[in-house]
């Protein structure tokens, strides 16, 4: 609302000194000038206003340079950068420029998100490429940083977001949302993070048929080799993928069995992780009736027990 009130004072003021003669404008406008700072007065070129040299005050917006320019320097950049020339010393890469990296990075996004709507096939595959890189440098120093996505001041479920839009910006057809699963699935990340890359993957994807091919995908792949990752984290992923999709359907029955087949972690963390999933959508009464299966069966957690008595209370309260 700072725009709306500040037009609201601009117009009481238009409205006050329209009633003005030629003489008390002169007294006001002097009045007003010996009230500005001198700094203000440099900062906001006073002087200019008051001689009528105004000029247009908004900045120009820098050219835009062209997506295959940006190509370029991004090819370039993750060819240094996987040769670690950002970290280790070599003749490439001046040691000055080294920690340079972060500042290029966030300046390619920016430009390559700029570029989406134009060319999103091309952007978005340079967006991959860049997140792919940040997410291999979470494991293997590929910079002097143990988290390359806080040094370029951009979260990772941010810049997963950004590449998930610009892939689906160049179609929904099955083979873009395979790619879109495929990236949500490509690295060795955190229960956490998976379920906040599966939320975005299942809100991204806006209308129920949607949804639905895409789990199609996500069974689909579960039947093929996983790329270089273990096959039990290949299969933890999509499962909690599918469900997730389920789940934003409204199947949350579907959701749950969907979970329990194709999870492949021994009974405790299966449990764990299916309850987890349960809480971050906001499901309070199948978590318990989750939780009192899971004893049933032999599993017992303190944790989970207290968490238990905690929501037991806040649904009958």
């Amino acid at each position: 609302m700072v725009n709306g009130v500040i037009a609201v004072k601009v117009a009481e003021l238009r409205e006050t000194i329209a009633k003005y003669n030629e003489a008390e404008l002169h007294l006001v406008i002097v009045e007003l000038y010996k009230a500005i700072p001198k700094k203000i007065k440099e900062e906001k070129e006073i002087d200019k206003i008051v001689t009528l040299e105004v000029t247009d005050r908004k900045k120009k917006e820098p050219k835009r340079r062209e997506l295959e320019v940006i190509q370029a320097e991004v090819e370039v950049f993750l060819n240094d950068a996987y040769n670690q020339y950002y970290f280790a010393p070599n003749s490439v890469i001046h040691k000055k420029d080294r920690p340079k990296w972060r500042f290029i990075v966030r300046r390619l996004y920016k430009e390559l998100l700029a570029c989406v709507h134009d060319k999103p096939e091309l952007a978005g595959d340079l967006l991959e490429k860049l997140y792919k890189l940040l997410c291999y440098a979470s494991g293997y120093y590929l910079f002097n940083t143990n988290d390359p996505f806080a040094s370029v001041m951009i979260e990772q479920g941010e810049f997963f977001y950004s590449v998930v839009q610009a892939k689906l910006e160049k179609g929904h057809d099955g083979a873009t949302i395979e790619e879109v699963i495929r990236l949500a699935v490509c690295n060795d990340d955190s229960f956490f993070f998976m379920l906040s890359a599966a939320s975005t993957v299942a809100s991204s994807l806006k209308t129920p048929p949607l949804k639905e091919l895409a789990l199609e995908q996500v069974k689909l792949l579960m039947k093929q080799k996983p790329p270089q990752k273990e096959k039990e984290d290949w299969m933890e992923d999509l499962t909690t993928i599918g469900s997730t999709l389920y789940l934003s359907l409204f199947e949350e029955e579907a959701a749950i069995a969907f979970f329990n087949k194709h999870y492949p972690a021994k009974l405790e963390a299966k449990v764990y992780a299916l309850l987890l999933l349960l809480e971050v959508h906001q499901l309070p009464e199948l978590w318990i009736r989750e939780y009192e299966a899971a004893k049933a069966k032999g599993v017992q957690r303190q944790d989970l027990e207290r968490k238990y008595e905690r929501i037991k209370k806040e649904i009958s309260s």
